[in-house]
């Protein structure tokens, strides 16, 4: 029992936890999960904005979230720039609908990138649960409400980060509020975008 605030930081943290809704959101919609769509996740998702946080924190010997908020800014805005492009990336070209929610995807964690550089540099907002909290609100625009439902999960996420000395309930609350409005803007901009 005293490892699962950990198991549940891992299992939830923001990587996971959008390769959960895209598989979700492509269990929906198989017919939208095109070469480009995989290469530009893959690239735009993971490679550019993870991989160096990765590499630093095992050269240092300390997990991600134990980075100082000076320490995470740097990779937070080579995140920002990735999103920037992957956002770029899918809007060139035949747009169209196919990619929608990639792009809204793409640009809710740019604006969610932006919120935590600001936040960062007066509090220590949650990953965790802004990366929890952004990604499922955007599947329920895009899916269904019943994924809402999921938010049910935020508590525990909190909780593990309380438990784990990483959060205060502030900053758990400043998460959810940054991964909300991420979620809502992007979408907005989007749907812009397309009409």
């Amino acid at each position: 029992m005293d490892r699962l605030p950990e198991i549940i930081s891992h299992i939830f943290n923001a990587p996971f936890v959008c390769a959960y809704v895209l598989i979700i959101y492509y269990s929906f919609y198989p017919n939208k999960l095109t070469v480009k769509a995989l290469l530009g996740i893959i690239i735009f998702l993971y490679i550019i904005p993870w991989g160096p946080v990765l590499g630093y924190s095992l050269l240092r010997k300390i997990p991600p979230s134990r980075l100082s908020n000076k320490e995470r800014i740097p990779f937070v805005i080579i995140g920002l720039i990735s999103y920037v492009l992957g956002t770029l990336y899918f809007c060139l070209g035949t747009y169209g609908r196919l990619y929608n929610f990639l792009v809204s995807l793409l640009l809710m964690y740019a604006i969610l990138s932006t919120f935590l550089i600001i936040g960062n540099i007066f509090s220590k907002p949650s990953v965790h649960v802004a990366g929890f909290v952004a990604p499922i609100i955007l599947l329920s625009l895009y899916a269904s409400w019943l994924f809402v439902a999921l938010l049910i999960i935020v508590p525990f996420i909190g909780w593990s980060r309380i438990k784990l000395k990483i959060h205060t309930p502030s900053q758990l609350m400043l998460g959810f509020l940054i991964g909300f409005l991420s979620a809502v803007i992007s979408y907005e901009v989007t749907m812009y975008i397309i009409l």
